[in-house]
């Protein structure tokens, strides 16, 4: 129901609770760390299961070397958000094909997109 562009649906996840946080976090670039800033958003995500991989020596560098300058003099501004993620709307990660499913179905009313909704939900309880 929020994957409107230009007030035309596009049918589409527009981005899972971390990453949508980690948006919000990063509008806001300071001299947190890469190490704070992973913590900072893992905590305000609860809907997704939030995981570091790889090698972590280098998170105690400052996000701002890698999104700008600690003055944002370098980080354009290319789209604001008029709003942060309210809580009803964040789905879990795991639930997000469903989601999109049930959307789809309720915009076209179609056989078909009941039938793939039905099918999805059958996978879920057998």
């Amino acid at each position: 129901p929020d994957d409107k562009v230009n007030g035309k649906s596009i049918g589409s996840c527009l981005g899972d609770e971390y990453s949508v946080r980690w948006m919000e976090d990063s509008d806001s670039v300071s001299s947190e760390t890469l190490a704070q800033q992973f913590t900072a958003v893992k905590n305000k995500t609860v809907k997704s299961h939030v995981m570091q991989y790889g090698d972590l020596s280098w998170t105690g560098l400052d996000i701002f070397s890698f999104q700008g300058t600690k003055d944002n003099k370098a980080v354009p501004t290319l789209m604001v958000p008029s709003h942060k993620v309210e809580e009803s709307r964040a789905v879990n990660s795991r639930d997000v094909k469903l989601h999109y499913l049930y959307s789809k179905y309720v915009r076209s009313g179609a056989n078909a997109d009941a039938e793939e909704l039905h099918t999805e939900l059958k996978m879920r309880t057998d």
